[in-house]
């Protein structure tokens, strides 16, 4: 028996919507670890103890390192807050200091480093007042080790008890996961079910 182009061309149209239906499927199964994995690391900043933490990076985008305040911070602390958070700007010198130092290794090699002696680049946050000083470029699956030892004059700023994250720095990300958490799901539903109805046209025709 001889088989149809058209036969062969809905089998094939078959093929495709299913597979772009599944890839579909797997990438909102994916969405809470996406998500997750915009905030790899987020861990107290102690004032007298070095912290060493492990994460792994799940996007291949520049990874912030911040220094996040909670809300409720004294007037006097919460005035410098502000303004170190409006006076944003790399590898210039910092007139508020945040007396602590870090650094991003991969295996042995040291890949960035950093200071809050520094001007923050960049700031950020609503409930919170988040402080990033400095990035690194993350490579998905990879396995990174977060090294910060606070200076003699961090007690004050510890005494806010803030917290130290890695999370990833651009924007790309987050604007894409609500599409994917609201979409994806519905789109692959109804190309599984075009798929079905090409594959059962397919079997109808090579019935003729």
């Amino acid at each position: 028996m001889r088989v149809s182009v058209g036969t062969i061309a809905l089998g094939v149209c078959s093929a495709v919507l299913f597979t772009v239906a599944a890839s579909c499927e797997h990438e909102y199964r994916q969405y809470p670890v996406k998500l997750a994995g915009l905030t790899p690391l987020h861990l107290a900043m102690p004032a007298n103890e070095s912290v060493h933490a492990q994460f792994t990076a799940i996007w291949s985008e520049p990874h912030y390192v911040a220094l996040v305040f909670p809300k409720t911070v004294d007037t006097k602390l919460s005035a410098l807050l502000h303004h170190a958070a409006n006076n944003v700007g790399a590898d210039q010198e910092n007139t508020v200091h945040f007396d602590f130092d870090w650094r991003i290794l991969e295996g042995a090699i040291e890949i960035a480093r950093g200071s809050g002696r520094m001007r923050p680049i960049s700031s950020f946050g609503s409930d919170e007042t988040a402080l990033a000083f400095g990035e690194f470029r993350a490579v998905a699956g990879h396995v990174y080790q977060l090294e910060a030892r606070p200076g003699p004059s961090f007690e004050k700023w510890a005494a806010t008890q803030p917290s130290l994250e890695v999370g990833v720095h651009s924007p790309g990300p987050s604007l894409g996961l609500p599409w994917v958490k609201e979409f994806n799901r519905p789109i692959a539903i109804v190309l599984a079910s075009l798929g079905l109805l090409f594959l059962g046209g397919a079997w109808w025709t090579s019935k003729k």
